[in-house]
């Protein structure tokens, strides 16, 4: 549907889905005949009915709120979602004012700081200073402070304490430094306004982590305050030690750990900087950072194969990822073969692979064909974990293709979502009524958190052979979603 496309919500002047206050207009049907009807996943901040939008208190913060639009037209119905932030209600000037405060200084304010300045407010604060603004800020400056230094120009986020963490503002972005480590948003990073935080795990809580070896650096802690992944690329900057490598024959990477697996997993667009000592890579997530040793080869010792056929491919991102993991490897001809099928065997043992999930008695709950099978420790485990069932007749079919509704269910159950029961409005497939009833519930479920979004044509196509580009991007996202 091209109304699908054009779909928008209406906002206040001055105001949009990085930051609004007030209400907001969510059309209910298009001038080509469709219908439009509107969920919101936090009624009591914006109301999918009215647009009412009731902005949350200012100790509460800034709300990310999912609004989902179902357009129909006769039988034919599609989804898109909407991502708003809803500001946080200001706080009134208060107690605990800094040191030589002006006028109603606000909580907390800094030292020196001006007329009216604003809460948490930097020192030297100026003339009405915002919320938690930066130091020496300007006039004027807006909520949250940092929007104007005095100079015109925005500021960078600031800090005002290790454990405040910086404000980011994702219509503008910023680069935060601590601890050694620096780390760059660009602009629209993030649909509402988030906080970042670094810490620098002590030598003994890092030394038990995989891989100590290997390390070159300090193992960083990095968060946010907001759950979901990056919209854009985060560049993530760590210092290591140099002088304990040789530039010529060494190689080193900023390595996120996936703590379900226990691997540390290299990040892309990796630069690096030997005079400084420092290297950068992006990621879409947080969670702990470290530089380590990298000979550019799998665990296996083998080098990272150069696939062929995968240059300008809808999944190649992810399958370079996988692949890079050591999940999936390529053919010794050099291609991958992003379209060739899948087993129900090859998913379950990457499902266990991505999951870390452990081994158990082979011979408990085995199935009838799958006692002499390659993958049979994989399958036994999977299935003990409440991942995969067999059919009526007790076999598991370990050869079959897996079909997308299978692979569906199988990702939903991994990461423990809970079904929707009927399918509720989240699988508003064009083909919906093909999903099978077993199915339905997990694929909903898997939809809502945009594991599988469907085919141009709205359809979802649950009987299709699952390919080996889908299985990996789905595994891709999958992993993304478990680590916040």
């Amino acid at each position: 549907m091209n109304d699908l496309g054009a779909l928008a919500i209406g906002y206040a002047a001055g105001e949009g889905p990085t930051g609004t206050t007030n209400n907001v207009v969510l059309p209910t049907a298009s001038a080509n005949g469709t219908t439009i009807v509107w969920s919101s996943d936090a009624p009591q901040i914006i109301d999918a009915a009215t647009g009412k939008v009731t902005r949350p208190s200012f100790e509460a913060g800034d709300a990310a709120v999912t609004l989902t639009a179902t357009v129909s037209k006769g039988i034919v119905k599609q989804t898109r979602t909407f991502l708003v932030n809803v500001l946080k209600l200001a706080k009134s000037g208060g107690n605990d004012g800094g040191n030589n405060g002006g006028n109603n200084g606000g909580n907390n304010g800094g030292n020196n700081g001006g007329n009216n300045g604003g809460n948490n407010g930097g020192n030297n604060g100026g003339n009405n200073g915002g919320n938690d603004g930066g130091e020496n800020g300007g006039s004027n400056s807006g909520p949250d402070g940092g929007n104007d230094d005095g100079t015109g120009q925005p500021a960078q986020p600031n800090q005002p304490s290790e454990q405040a963490g910086w404000r980011i503002d994702p219509s503008v972005g910023g680069t935060i430094s601590g601890a050694g480590a620096s780390i760059r948003f660009p602009a629209d990073v993030f649909p509402g306004a988030f906080r970042a935080y670094i810490a620098a795990l002590t030598e003994d809580a890092a030394g038990k982590l995989p891989d100590a070896p290997r390390r070159v650096s300090r193992v960083y802690d990095i968060a946010k305050s907001a759950p979901g992944i990056f919209l854009k690329p985060v560049t993530i900057t760590l210092p290591f030690d140099n002088a304990r490598l040789d530039a010529k024959t060494d190689k080193v990477g900023v390595y996120w750990l996936n703590e379900v697996t226990g691997e540390w997993v290299p990040l892309n667009n990796a630069s690096i900087d030997w005079n400084r000592g420092t290297v950068s890579g992006e990621t879409n997530h947080f969670t702990k950072f470290a530089v380590l040793t990298a000979p550019g080869a799998l665990p296996s010792g083998q080098q990272l194969p150069a696939l062929s056929d995968i240059s300008g491919h809808w999944a190649e991102a992810s399958i370079l990822t996988m692949v890079g993991q050591g999940y999936v490897k390529g053919y010794p001809n050099g291609t991958f073969r992003p379209n060739a099928k899948v087993t129900r065997a090859e998913f379950v043992q990457l499902i266990v692979r991505a999951f870390g999930i452990a081994g158990t008695d082979a011979k408990a709950g085995a199935f009838g064909d799958t006692a002499n099978h390659w993958a049979r420790d994989a399958i036994v485990a999977a299935h003990a974990a409440g991942i995969v069932d067999g059919y009526e007749d007790r076999n598991f079919r370990p050869d079959d293709p897996i079909t997308r509704e299978q692979m569906a269910v199988m990702t939903a159950r991994a990461l423990k979502l809970q079904p929707i029961a009927g399918g509720g409005k989240n699988a508003a497939f064009t083909d919906r009524a093909t999903i099978a009833d077993w199915a339905l519930p997990s694929v909903a479920a898997a939809a809502e958190k945009g594991l599988f979004i469907g085919y141009q044509d709205g359809a979802f196509r649950p009987h299709a052979n699952a390919t080996r580009a889908e299985t990996v991007e789905a595994l891709t996202r999958a992993i993304a979603l478990r680590t916040p």
